[in-house]
């Protein structure tokens, strides 16, 4: 009898179909995969295996699924996928000529492109350099997409200003601070001039130094929090967790080590640990928490910036975080169903709260209730927190890029969400832009960036 238990990874782009199940509210805990191979390596019943082609034959990070077409692949009941040095995770059999698995998740260090190898318990084929990793492209939330044909960088006015995957808008007063993800850069929108200028990192240039305004190098910032004089943001390219100061705009590295994306080195001082495809962070007035891929890890902003894991499920990835009355309500994804849940900063326990829209990803509070946007669906939803109901606030399902009221409203791949004063800022991954939503009207407003 021969027995695979595969290792899940929760990083999966939200596109992606396989089987994975709710675990619940309890502690919540990884169980590595374990594989226990047979002495039956003489079957005569076996058939040799011939790979003749895979679709697709490149990807993001990790996450998608792949189709391998051949011959022999039905006659054992165990059959390994090998992608580079990694074990494609939940193979399944269609039929003899057909295998499809989920490609595993890797660092971005990984070379770009890596041996296809399928085998059964007496024959393996091999396929060399016959899938390549996009390591250049957005790898933890992979599952936005839009066209790049409005992408861009140009400083000036909110009507001129050009974005590129905007992740995260951060309202600091009457500037817009934004995460201009695939640019590499932070630009700040003036409110009142109603002009766009960028403040840090070095344009179109990727990178991990520490330095003041544009001579710093960022890659792919998204997520931010305000601490002080401080805007904190994840660096998600180099898996880190960066800071800089408003006034002086001296950028400095405070969590992880560049480029090594790992989670092997957890619970450790701020430079010594290792992160994971970081996306977002939340403040709750004394410490930083962090989403990391499958992980809540805690920051501390004194001493050596300790990084604690709060807990991981390998099942789950969590995309975005809001702290709202010492709960930090974050949004938990599998490959088809997202959900809100949250997490007792005092008690640790966690509670799943609701059911939302699948391909949901930011997650942002008003003080009161919780809205979350999804990039898959293109709508805005609205959680009242007190009676746990759900309504959609704008957007129709469709993708575009059209201002409107409620409904009439289209987005491309909402991301991350800021609110200030009654009106949601809202990151447009697809369409390169930031939107607003007037809570009380529910009228949609394009404010900087692409406008088609």
């Amino acid at each position: 009898m021969l027995i695979k238990l595969f290792n899940f990874y929760s990083g999966i782009p939200i596109a992606v179909a396989a089987l994975v199940a709710i675990t619940g509210c309890n502690p919540l805990v990884e169980v590595n995969g374990v594989s226990v191979i047979s002495d039956r390596l003489d079957d005569v019943n076996l058939k040799n295996i011939k790979m003749s082609s895979i679709s697709p034959s490149s990807g993001f990070i990790g996450g998608n699924t792949i189709t391998i077409n051949g011959s022999g692949f039905s006659t054992d009941n165990y059959l390994d996928v090998k992608i580079g040095n990694y074990d494609c995770e939940s193979v399944s059999i269609i039929n003899d000529n057909t295998v499809t698995c989920t490609v595993p998740a890797v660092s971005a260090t990984l070379s770009k492109s890596a041996d296809v190898i399928v085998q059964n318990s007496k024959f393996s084929s091999k396929l060399e350099n016959a899938y390549e990793y996009s390591t250049g492209k957005f790898n933890s939330i992979e599952q936005f997409y839009g066209s790049t044909s409005y992408a861009g960088f140009t400083d000036g006015t909110s009507q001129t200003a050009k974005l590129n995957r905007p992740s995260k808008p951060l309202i600091v007063g009457s500037d817009m601070y934004i995460s201009d993800t695939a640019n590499h850069t932070i630009r700040k929108y003036d409110m009142q001039t109603e002009r766009v200028t960028t403040v840090v990192g070095t344009v179109g240039v990727s990178g991990t130094t520490d330095a003041t305004g544009t001579s710093a190098k960022l890659n792919n910032p998204t997520g931010m929090v305000l601490v002080g004089q401080d805007i904190y943001f994840v660096d998600n390219g180099s898996c880190l967790v960066r800071k800089f100061n408003i006034s002086t705009l001296e950028v400095t590295t405070i969590a992880g080590q560049p480029n090594q994306c790992d989670n092997s080195s957890d619970n450790a001082n701020g430079l010594q640990a290792l992160l994971y495809r970081p996306t977002a962070l939340a403040y709750d007035g004394n410490q930083l928490f962090l989403a990391d891929s499958n992980r809540l890890k805690q920051i501390s902003l004194s001493g050596s910036n300790q990084v604690t894991t709060l807990f991981y499920n390998s099942l789950f990835m969590i995309t975005d975080l809001a702290y709202l009355n010492s709960m930090i309500y974050y949004i938990t994804f599998n490959t088809t169903t997202a959900y809100i849940r949250r997490y007792n900063i005092s008690t640790h326990a966690i509670t799943s709260i609701k059911t939302i829209q699948f391909g949901s990803s930011g997650l942002v509070t008003d003080g009161t209730d919780l809205y979350a946007s999804s990039s898959k669906q293109n709508i805005i939803q609205k959680l009242v927190v007190s009676s746990n109901t759900l309504s959609t606030l704008a957007g129709n399902g469709l993708t575009g890029n059209q201002d409107g009221i409620n409904t009439a409203a289209m987005f491309n791949a909402p991301v991350f969400m800021d609110y200030s004063n009654g009106v949601l800022y809202i990151a447009s991954f697809g369409s390169h832009n930031i939107r607003s939503l007037n809570l009380s009207s529910q009228e949609v407003i394009t404010l900087i960036g692409n406008r088609k």
